[in-house]
């Protein structure tokens, strides 16, 4: 995947992205209205670091869409919680001047959702190495898909309980804390 500039996040494997100062490991994730990154707005973005400090938590009042019965339902995030939050666009200076203080970028289907969702929103994100903890684990325990020719995808919730992560699924500042702790339990 390209990142602003044209370089491509280089994908690393969660034991090289700990070797890294844990202030500069950003694990991030988003709540959407859906799937798709242009008919689609972000809801929701929670950042933080290797140390589990919280950078970056925040609710955006979306741009394209004014109901998402089908993501709702997963999220729980409702008009009413976000119409007086800012546009994402609003923070957008604010979210990429993080995003940009990291040496390594980690989190849950980071490389094919995240990351490309963020930066059809505007968000300058930086050409870093990107731990996708979801492949490293679906490598390691997943199920070999023939007819795509890749590992099925395991859901965050499925590895964080294999692991023995209790958190509540599809919040995003609780699914970064997850997948921060799949990653150093996977270790």
């Amino acid at each position: 995947m390209t990142s602003a500039g044209g370089m491509k996040h280089a994908r690393i494997s969660c034991s090289d992205a700990f070797r890294h100062d844990p202030e500069r490991i950003l694990c991030l994730d988003i709540e959407t209205t859906g799937l798709d990154r242009r008919s689609d707005d972000i809801l929701s973005l929670a950042i933080v670091d290797g140390t589990g400090g919280v950078r970056y938590h925040g609710y955006f009042r979306p741009q394209l869409k004014s109901e998402w019965p089908e993501a709702q339902a997963i999220n729980h995030i409702d008009l009413g919680e976000v119409k007086d939050s800012p546009r994402i666009r609003d923070e957008a200076e604010r979210i990429s001047e993080i995003l940009w203080s990291s040496e390594v970028l980690m989190g849950y289907n980071l490389i094919s959702f995240d990351l490309p969702f963020l930066e059809e929103k505007g968000i300058a994100v930086p050409p870093r190495p990107a731990c996708d903890v979801m492949l490293e684990y679906t490598e390691k325990h997943g199920e070999w898909d023939e007819d795509r020719q890749r590992y099925k995808w395991i859901s965050l919730a499925k590895c964080a309980s294999d692991l023995g992560v209790i958190f509540r699924p599809h919040d995003s500042l609780e699914d970064t804390r997850a997948t921060l702790k799949c990653a150093e339990k996977m270790l």
